[in-house]
């Protein structure tokens, strides 16, 4: 932690409920739609030296994973300019 060159990019982050997500380029982020149900959504982004953090909307309950508090906390401010609630694993 606090390493330069902490790059996460080309891990995989695997969610409890099965799905994985790649992470992208330093800075970047994404999400996909569960194809089992378009109320679920997983997002992931690659904060670089805070780390990987991650987010599960299912039927509208937010929850996000970090691998530091500092990613856990980047989440939620990106989820904040969204307008996005959540809650903190």
């Amino acid at each position: 932690m606090g390493e330069p060159g902490c790059n996460l990019a080309g891990s995989t982050l695997r969610f409890p409920t099965g799905e994985e997500f790649e992470l992208g380029e330093p800075g970047s982020g994404g999400g996909i739609t569960s194809s089992r149900s378009r109320t679920h959504e997983v997002r992931a982004a690659n904060w670089v030296i805070p780390g990987a953090g991650a987010v599960d909307i299912t039927d509208g309950v937010v929850t996000v994973w970090g691998s530091t508090q500092w990613a856990v906390e980047l989440q939620l401010k990106a989820l904040a300019l969204e307008g996005i609630q959540s809650r903190v694993s």
